[in-house]
């Protein structure tokens, strides 16, 4: 970035990268525009034992695709003084305004922040929380718990998008041996929130093509060496080798509760039915 290029800095944690973050990256562009500046996001990561809807890496993805020019992760994982952390790096990219996300900035006192501020020359400003007209605040905390009840499509309208939980793909090329149907199972980062237990339509995309996954939440408790969960994913009308090394799975629906089965029969006629289910609510939202 040139010296003398100016910038519109964004603080927040943007957690989701929702309604409320797109909205506030929105005011910050517009704003750059009208003085031929860049918006550059800091973007804090509070490390580990907070829950949290995405890890801060896709975060940042989703910053740049909304329009951000260039994002850089600030650890902090307790209040801090803006002035010794972030003073030196936010005077060399000579800021025309910052605008903080109130939701999850972790600066206190806030007076602080806008004495600083003001002091290098530029504004504060802050945006109201966003509001869904029949969910109410849209926010991280509403989201997490519209997660942790297993209701994906109220977080997913909150979200602005499909919920999505990325993971490592734990075990590869495996299939189900009542089914057939080839399985991954997903190994999401640590303190990432998860549904409510149960089985889930989803999507995921593979080579370019969009592929229909029963999702299976802790319906077969299955944890790794760390006592993760491990969430089975059925691939439906996929029979080939995964080259990534994360999985993708973008939640639609919630299908059922967990079910007690008499034996591998019965789970895998369940199974079926599940991927049926599956398949149909996709062919229904093509």
């Amino acid at each position: 970035m040139p010296a003398a290029c100016s910038t519109v800095i964004l603080l927040g944690e943007f957690d989701g990268v929702h309604r409320g973050h797109v909205a506030l990256v929105a005011a910050a562009r517009q704003l750059a525009r009208q003085h031929d500046a860049v918006v550059v996001a800091v973007v804090a990561d509070r490390g580990e034992g907070v829950p949290r809807i995405m890890g801060v890496r896709r975060r940042c993805e989703l910053l740049i695709s909304h329009g951000v020019s260039s994002t850089f992760v600030a650890p902090l994982p307790r209040p801090i003084d803006v002035r010794g952390a972030l003073g030196p790096a936010l005077e060399r990219t000579n800021p025309i305004a910052v605008f903080v996300d109130r939701e999850s900035w972790p600066v206190q006192p806030h007076d602080a922040l806008l004495e600083y501020v003001h002091g290098i020359g530029a504004e504060v400003r802050y945006r109201a929380a966003e509001r869904d007209t029949t969910l109410g605040t849209i926010d991280a905390t509403s989201i997490i718990h519209r997660i942790r009840t297993g209701d994906v499509c109220a977080a997913g309208t909150l979200l602005g998008r499909p919920y999505e939980l990325v993971g490592v793909i734990a075990t590869r090329g495996t299939r189900c041996s009542s089914t057939g149907f080839k399985t991954e199972r997903v190994l999401p980062a640590p303190d990432i929130v998860l549904p409510r237990n149960g089985v889930y339509a989803a999507r995921t995309l593979i080579d370019r093509r969009w592929v229909g996954v029963a999702v299976n939440v802790g319906t077969r408790p299955t944890f790794d060496t760390s006592g993760r969960v491990v969430v089975d994913g059925h691939l439906i009308e996929f029979d080939s080798d995964l080259k990534d090394a994360e999985l993708s799975l973008r939640f639609v629906r919630r299908l059922r509760d967990e079910v007690q089965f008499s034996g591998p029969s019965d789970l895998a006629a369940q199974i079926e039915l599940d991927v049926a289910a599956v398949s149909a609510l996709l062919r229904s939202k093509a």
